[in-house]
């Protein structure tokens, strides 16, 4: 009986964790965060919610962010002192970006995070 009782409080709380993400979004998962197929990024448009509103903030340094998200995807080439991480890409049938996603930091001289935001770009 104790067991059950158990097992339906873990349930309740898991059911919660599920519904505070929001319908289509899921919990941060730094290996599914990782996992990649040329050309997509299968989890991370469902997760980046969370990772942005749990996980992420300024103040944090640059190492922090590269433990936790890996090799960002490109170092700021227009911007200096930012980098960013591909979260969503759409082609059309001559595969051409018709829409991406894209989660950018910018840091400071001393590697703390200064901001992050997520670009939405639609042709």
């Amino acid at each position: 009986m104790v067991e059950t009782i158990h097992s339906i409080k873990h349930l309740i709380i898991f059911l919660l964790l599920l519904a505070a993400c929001g319908p289509g979004e899921k919990p941060f998962d730094k290996k599914q965060w990782a996992d990649q197929e040329p050309g997509t990024y299968r989890y991370r448009e469902s997760m980046v919610g969370d990772l942005m509103q749990s996980h992420l903030h300024k103040g944090m340094k640059v190492n922090e962010v590269l433990g936790l998200l890996g090799e960002p995807d490109c170092y700021g080439p227009d911007e200096p002192n930012t980098f960013w991480y591909g979260v969503m890409m759409k082609f059309n049938w001559d595969d051409y970006p018709v829409e991406t996603k894209t989660l950018a930091f910018q840091y400071g001289p001393d590697s703390t995070i200064t901001g992050f935001w997520l670009n939405h770009w639609e042709k």
